[in-house]
């Protein structure tokens, strides 16, 4: 029974070296052809991963550059709405007459009061105690006037600083 399995045994290597000699291997050629396909894709990766890599600084450098144009056109827009206020005070107050009602000048006063600017309002007052004082005879009419136009000045002074660019 011995010899039955070793022939056995024989016959099943010489079976299996028969039939591997009969598959086919994948030839040189084939291999190589692999190998050149699989390193060009592995380059080709790279290549992607770098201009994925520059796609994303472009877009953080664009990002930063946004952020800085909005906050630029921020403060543009906080010079512009200061001026403005400043302008319409001029407006109004250039329109008003010794006929005017009581009610204009408070407005004009509020719309000072609201962008808080003690000088603004000190020079206001000024003038307008110096014009009640030329009613009384207290002041003269060039010491008024002296007051409006350095008021003025001050109004003008405060459009242009608030347009000036920090």
């Amino acid at each position: 029974m011995r010899k039955k399995n070793l022939i056995g045994v024989a016959l099943l290597l010489v079976a299996s070296l028969l039939l591997s000699s009969c598959v086919p291997g994948v030839s040189q050629k084939d291999y190589d052809a692999a190998v050149a396909e699989r390193d060009a894709a592995q380059a080709e990766l790279t290549s992607l991963r770098a201009d994925l890599a520059a796609a994303e600084d472009q877009i953080a450098t664009s990002e930063s550059d946004l952020a800085m144009a909005q906050a630029e056109i921020e403060s543009l827009e906080d010079m512009m709405a200061k001026a403005a206020a400043y302008a319409e005070i001029l407006l109004g107050a250039s329109q008003l007459t010794e006929e005017s009602p009581m009610e204009e000048m408070m407005e004009l006063y509020d719309k000072m009061q609201a962008i808080e600017d003690e000088e603004l309002i000190a020079k206001w007052e000024t003038s307008g105690q110096l014009w009640q004082a030329v009613e009384t005879g207290e002041a003269t009419e060039e010491e008024a006037m002296a007051a409006w136009f350095d008021w003025t000045n001050y109004v003008y002074s405060m459009i242009f600083e608030s347009l000036r660019a920090e």
